[in-house]
This record gives structure tokens, sequence and C-alpha cells, in this order.
């Protein structure tokens, strides 16, 4: 069997490309992070920009407030109510399209 090495250039490259991954993943997911531990920080603590990789002040203050929203539950209805007919429909037709494409 012959073993195959790989030159210095292409562990270069591996090098380099894996860290150019690694940094654009980082750059990506931090806001999503942030966000996170924003909403369950306190909000002075955040506003002041004390809040970076760990929550501070840890409340669920801000949840409690959401949920307590009247057109937030209108918006979660109005979605699966959208989200229910907009896939039965979807079916239906694909299955009636399926159906006559089958048929000589």
């Amino acid at each position: 069997m012959e073993t195959w090495s790989r030159s210095r250039g292409d562990k270069l490259f591996d090098f380099m490309n894996i860290s150019f991954f690694i940094l654009v993943l980082v750059i990506i997911m931090y806001p999503l992070y942030f966000m996170v531990i924003a909403s369950v920080s306190n909000p002075e603590l955040t506003n002041l920009g004390k809040v970076l990789l760990f929550p501070k002040g840890f409340t669920l203050d801000g949840y409690a407030q959401i949920f307590q929203e009247e057109r937030i539950w209108r918006g979660y209805q109005n979605t699966i109510l959208y989200t229910v007919t907009g896939t039965a429909l979807s079916v239906t037709l694909t299955m009636t399209a399926a159906y006559a494409l089958a048929r000589k």
C-alpha cells in the first residue's frame, strides 16, 4: 500500500483555511450569543456595556414582560395557522400534480 504524504504547502493551506472559517464562525455566532446573554442580563448593565461574554445580573423579567403582551400570542397564532394551512395546501397540490404526472 502506497502512503501519500501531504506537502508543507497543503498543510499551510489547511491551517489557513480552518483559521479563516473559525474566524467567520466567531463573527457570525457572537452576535447571536450576545442576544441570548443580553436577554437574561440586567438591562442597565447591558446598556453600560458591562455584559460581554457572560450574563450579569441574571433576570427573566424581560421574558415575563414579553409574554404578557397580547400581540406576541397573536403572532404565534398567525404563524401556526399560516404554517399548517400552507403545508396542507402544498402537499395537496403536490399530490395531485404527482398523480397527474405518474399516469400515461
